[in-house]
C-alpha cells in the first residue's frame, strides 16, 4: 500500500475494526485492528508535488 500512494493522498478505506486481549509478563492489553477489504483511492499525489513538502 506504502508503493502505491504518496503523502498527501486521499483514500477511503472500508474494512472493520478487530479487538484482540493479550496478556504479557502478567500485563493485560487490548489493541484493536483494522482489517480493511477495499481501498478506494481518491485523489492520489504525484512523487514530484510530495517533493516540495
Amino acid at each position: 500500500m506504502a508503493s502505491l500512494v504518496k503523502k498527501g493522498s486521499t483514500i477511503g478505506v472500508k474494512g472493520r475494526l478487530v479487538m484482540k486481549y493479550l496478556e504479557i509478563n502478567d500485563q493485560k492489553y487490548r489493541t484493536i485492528e483494522m482489517i480493511g477489504e477495499r481501498v478506494t483511492y481518491i485523489n492520489l499525489k504525484s512523487s514530484s508535488q510530495n517533493e516540495d513538502l
